[in-house]
């Protein structure tokens, strides 16, 4: 058919291009294998957003309701309501992430460029120069993107316990870490506590590994009480910044702003002490937006 024939087309051109039939005849594996990869690529992202949107709104919910108990129903609600806008936010993210490490290579390469134009070579000098200007990137490049987690992780606040959409979320998160700088050294004290716990499983099951036969019968239930440690130490994670956000803004499940509205409380009043003002009760009828 068309088909058959467009795929002999493109068999040729690939030949003629590399001279030989090698990739034409494997043409066919090649497209399986890459339409595979796409496939079970797209089938992890969904169930990574739903399973993200399902625990961060279950976390959420509980938060703004002291009383309120874990069910499926709630978390399979939630994960099917913050899909589209969780998508959105991690593409955001995600795009600003490459942005930023696009600039630190464009700064590496004219940096580079530089040294080689100066004719520095293996002198003091440029040694000094080349320390230095390797240290200075890592150090942007470290903040840049510490200040970018940080922001994810904030941003999840008003995108799960509000229903705001994703830019919403990006702008109220960086507005609260502004007023709030404990919300700030919370996420850096638990992010920095879960790393290196996380580093310190690690290194002990490497270790586990050297130890002769026991280490390979051991290490395999360790990985597995270990990974499940992991999850549970971030959904904590989750859970001791989302509580921080719901009990500073004072929002409960009945007073959740629609996204796109005006934000529930008064965050500037986190900065000289006021009290803040209680949240109004918004128009649940406004859908997300993106």
């Amino acid at each position: 058919g068309i088909e058959a024939k467009r795929a002999g087309d493109i068999a040729g051109f690939l030949d003629a291009a590399t001279g030989g039939p090698a990739i034409g005849e494997y043409l066919g594996a090649i497209l399986v294998v890459i339409l595979s990869v796409f496939i079970f690529t797209t089938f992890a992202l969904v169930l990574w957003l739903l399973v993200t949107g399902g625990t961060v709104g279950a976390i959420a919910h509980a938060a703004k309701d002291k009383t309120a108990r874990f069910s499926m129903g709630v978390f399979w609600q939630e994960a099917k309501g913050l899909f589209m806008p969780l998508a959105w936010y991690y593409t955001i993210l995600s795009v600003a992430a490459l942005a930023l490490f696009a600039l630190l290579a464009g700064a590496f390469a004219v940096g580079t460029i530089g040294y080689g134009a100066m004719g520095l070579g293996d002198s003091r000098l440029g040694v000094f120069f080349s320390v230095m200007g390797v240290l200075l990137l890592g150090s942007c490049g470290f903040i840049f993107f510490l200040c970018v987690y940080v922001l994810s992780v904030q941003g999840l606040c008003p995108l799960a316990v509000e229903k705001r959409g994703a830019m919403a979320s990006i702008k109220r998160a960086w507005g609260f870490l502004e007023a709030d700088r404990k919300a700030l050294w919370l996420i850096l004290i638990t992010v920095g506590g879960y790393v290196v716990i996380q580093i310190s499983i690690a290194l002990f099951g490497g270790l586990l590994q050297f130890i002769p036969l026991l280490g390979a019968i051991v290490y395999v239930p360790y990985s597995i009480v270990a990974n499940i440690f992991g999850i549970y130490l971030y959904i904590a994670l989750l859970g001791a910044v989302v509580s921080h956000y719901v009990d500073s803004t004072g929002i409960t499940n009945s007073d959740s702003t629609a996204s796109g509205s005006s934000a529930p409380t008064d965050i500037s009043a986190l900065q000289d002490g006021r009290q803040v003002p209680p949240p109004f009760h918004p128009d649940r009828s406004v859908p997300h937006q993106y």
